[in-house]
Order: structure tokens, then C-alpha cells, then sequence
């Protein structure tokens, strides 16, 4: 990849076409059509209908609005995020280009022209900059390290002429990719080394040499862990991989491992020393979280090693993958009742009294069926004395720790949001989410908007039960 190949790609040339005065300034039009597919699209993105999310087309439709109708820095966004949300240095480096050249040209006048609103939707955009730092840093080449770090800095530059604060951030942010970058250095040094060929990011990963084998129960497991560590590779915020992994490991498991006297087994447990040196590296090498996963097909009645896992996807910004490690396990315990309080033949408990805790927040989760945000209280005492952004905090913390995948507990969230924004005086962003918000729930039926409600009545519904359907 040349520098020279993206300052001059297609979409920038696309995202710079001039327009009138007129629609350069104004917001987008909240009727359009390509508006409301690209808004709803980029909703669903790395939700449970994330791969019925059409990627392309929305980016297409992004660059359609740019090219033809507003120069609003919302489309921008929503452009930037598809390139955002794996990760793949190509991608990451794009945007990074794509929202320098705009902002170059249109940071002064095109919509919102409030230099607040226009500070935090760049802070969004930031944000995801940051949460794929380590798989970047762990993929990219050294052309692809260096312009994206030209990019920044000069990003950083533009933007200390009418607004330090967010000056800062880029700088902060450039500090994180340069650590994420050392510690990929380290990482390398000490591995064997082994070239390895380059593969595009734009690109779906090479399967022609991928053999899929169903002719025994262990051909086929290692087949369906070949395809788990594909997609975990190539993307790695979608739960998808992460649970393919874990249907290979527990799919045949019927029955609890023999026990001596019902609690302790013949299986080893993982090395202590091994359990400490993951520990110890999850902050700094992005390459800690593929052992883990390894560990965890040798070793499948580890489950402190999936509440590892978890921690390592949240550290990444992955919440989605999070979850979803989560609730596998739960289903686990579920269908082999107990199971998670035997032992390795050292007296190591199969899940720990904290992974346990863990366990036990998604099973109750599960079946909790009041508002999304319980601390709804607390979130506005927060909200009125120490202002908004301590309210946005705290609200991303209790999102964070809810495991709910229904809508309701999503559309809740997002409503409280702009409750806040409004009662911040940000009234026209506020709007936005409202009219957000109102098209995406009109069409939903309530299986849809509650499936866990449905879920929860079946458990007490008797089959003999008459007039159901």
C-alpha cells in the first residue's frame, strides 16, 4: 500500500466533490431514504443481526449522500465506522485519510457548525480509533504504521488552530498506537520468526487451502476450529468466530467428566504460572488473547479461562464478543447443571468464586425484565452535579455490564442518551436521536422488541397448554 494510493482514493475524491452553499451547511435530510437505510444499518452494526448488515452498501450510500446531497459529519461517521469496526489496518488507515481530507475542507462550515456537537461526535470517532489499536498494531505493516501516524499528526495540527482539547486527544491518541506498536515489536522478537504473507484487510481472507472434514466427530471439531480461527482473525469484533470456537470445544460434551466423590476429577488444570503470565500480559500484548482461546480448546472445562477472554474483548472495546463468551458459557451450565463447581485433580475449581459471580450476572440478566437502566436515579444525580459527560460515562458503564441482546434494553439506553443531550442544551443532536430512535422502533413487533419476554413466558408454559399460537 502507497500513501499515495489513499490520499488519492476514490471515496475522498467522492467525500470532496464541492456542492452549493446551501447543501454544504445543511444537515442531512432526515426523509431521505438512503438516510434512514444507512442510519438503521449502522444501528444493527455488531448487534446480533450484525451479518444482515450490508457493508458495502452502505458505505456507497455514504458516499452518495456526501457526493450529492450534504456534507453533514454524521454520513462521515457512519462511513468511518465500517472501517472502523475490524480493525484492518488498510481500513483503519482509510479513515484515518478520509476524516483528515474532510475536516480539512469542511470542519468550518458544513453541519453541525457548534463547535460542541462537533467535538463530540469527533470524540466518537476517536474512540473507535482507539479500541482497535492492538489488533492494528498487531496486523499492520510498517507502511501502514507510518501513514497512519503521518495522518494523525497532521490531523493533530489542524485541529490545535480552533480547538486544543481535541488537538490533545489526537496526540493521545497517536501515544497509544506508538505503545501498541512497541509491545507488538517486543512480541515479535521473542516468537519464532517466520515470514508470513501479507494479506489485503479489503479483502475476505484465503479459505482456498481451508479442508473441511465431517468423516468423524474429531475431523469435523477441527474443522469447525479452523473456521473459528479464521473469523476470529479476520473479524475480530464479531462474536460469530468466538462462538463457532466454543460449539467445537463443548458440541459433543453430554455429561460432567468422572469425579472420585462428585467433585474432584482426573483432568489437569492449566498451569498457575501460565494463568499468571496471561494475567499479567492482558493490558499490553495483543497476541495474549489468541493463547487464551488456544488454551481454551485444549483445556474445555476451563471456565475462568473464558471469563479471561471476556475481559480481554471488553479491554479491546469488543462488548458484543464480551457478552457472547458469556452467555455460551451460561448455556453450558444450563444444559449440564453443576458442572461449573468440580475440580481439576489439584483441587483447582472448574470456575472460580469470581467467575462464578460472572456467570451468575448473565443467568440473571436473562430474566430480568424491568427498564434497561435501573440507576436511572443516580444517572441524572451524576448528570447534575458533575455535568454531562460524567452522565455519558456512567450510562457507557451500566451499558457495558448489562448482557441484555434485546432492542429494548439498546433503544432504552440510546433514549436516555438523548434525554440527556436535550436537558444539556444540545437540543438539535438530541432531535436526531429522538427522530433515530422513533424510526427504527415504529415496524418492531413485540416478539422482536422483547424476545427474552417471550423466552421467559415459555419456561412456565406447559406443552398441553391450548390456544398459544
Amino acid at each position: 500500500m502507497k500513501a499515495m494510493t489513499l490520499n488519492n482514493h476514490p471515496w475522498l475524491q467522492r467525500i470532496l466533490v464541492p456542492l452549493s452553499e446551501e447543501k454544504t451547511t445543511a444537515k442531512v435530510n432526515e426523509e431521505s431514504p438512503l438516510w434512514e437505510e444507512v442510519d438503521s444499518g449502522i444501528a444493527r452494526l455488531g448487534s446480533l443481526t450484525h451479518e444482515q448488515v450490508d457493508i458495502p452498501r452502505i458505505q456507497e450510500n455514504c458516499l452518495a449522500l456526501l457526493e450529492q446531497e450534504s456534507k453533514d459529519f454524521r454520513i462521515v461517521i457512519h462511513l468511518l465506522r465500517t472501517l472502523q469496526h475490524g480493525g484492518h489496518p488498510q481500513q483503519v488507515v482509510l479513515a484515518s485519510v478520509l476524516l483528515t481530507g474532510y475536516l480539512r475542507h469542511f470542519a468550518s462550515t458544513a453541519w453541525p457548525q457548534d463547535a460542541r456537537i462537533r467535538a463530540r461526535l469527533l470524540q466518537q470517532v476517536l474512540k473507535r480509533f482507539e479500541g482497535v489499536a492492538g489488533y492494528f498494531s498487531q496486523r499492520c505493516d510498517e507502511a501502514e504504521r507510518k501513514q497512519f501516524r503521518e495522518t494523525m499528526h497532521v490531523l493533530a495540527e489542524m485541529l490545535s488552530s480552533f480547538d486544543a482539547t481535541l488537538s490533545s486527544e489526537v496526540s493521545s491518541l497517536m501515544q497509544v498506537y506508538d505503545r501498541s506498536a512497541s509491545d507488538a515489536s517486543v512480541r515479535k522478537e521473542v516468537e519464532e520468526p517466520q515470514a508470513q504473507p501479507a494479506v489485503s484487510p479489503l479483502t475476505p481472507p484465503a479459505t482456498a487451502g481451508l479442508e473441511i472434514a465431517a468423516d468423524s466427530e474429531r475431523s469435523w471439531r477441527q474443522s469447525l476450529l479452523k473456521v473459528a480461527d479464521l473469523l476470529c482473525e479476520s473479524h475480530p469484533a464479531d462474536p460469530v468466530g468466538y462462538l463457532v470456537r466454543r460449539h467445537a470445544i463443548w458440541g459433543n460434551l453430554n455429561s460432567a467428566p468422572v469425579s472420585k466423590d462428585g467433585i474432584r476429577t482426573q483432568l489437569a488444570a492449566v498451569s498457575p504460572d501460565r494463568v499468571s503470565d496471561y494475567r499479567n500480559r492482558m493490558a499490553t500484548d495483543p497476541h495474549v488473547w489468541k493463547e487464551i482461546e488456544t488454551s481454551l480448546t485444549l483445556a474445555p472445562w476451563w471456565f475462568d479461562g473464558h471469563y479471561l477472554s471476556s475481559q480481554r474483548a471488553e479491554q479491546c472495546g469488543f462488548h458484543e464478543v464480551a457478552q457472547a463468551i458469556r452467555e455460551s458459557v451460561a448455556r453450558l451450565i444450563h444444559r449440564l447443571p453443576g458442572i461449573e463447581k468440580l475440580q481439576f485433580s489439584d483441587g483447582t475449581s472448574f470456575a472460580s468464586p469470581d467467575t462464578c459471580r460472572w456467570i451468575m450476572d448473565s443467568e440473571k440478566e436473562s430474566e430480568r425484565h424491568e427498564l434497561a437502566i435501573n440507576d436511572d436515579a443516580s444517572l441524572w444525580q451524576e448528570f447534575h452535579l458533575n455535568g454531562l459527560q460524567a452522565a455519558l460515562n456512567k450510562l457507557e458503564d451500566i451499558q457495558k455490564k448489562g448482557t441484555r441482546a434485546d432492542p429494548r434494553f439498546y433503544f432504552y439506553n440510546q433514549l436516555t442518551t438523548a434525554r440527556l443531550l436535550e436537558e444539556a442544551g444540545l437540543r438539535e443532536l438530541a432531535q436526531h436521536q429522538f427522530c433515530s430512535l422513533w424510526k427504527s422502533i415504529r415496524t418492531l413487533s413485540l416478539e422482536e422488541w422483547e424476545p427474552s419476554l417471550m423466552t421467559f413466558l415459555k419456561k412456565y408454559i406447559s406443552d398441553t397448554s391450548q390456544g398459544l399460537e
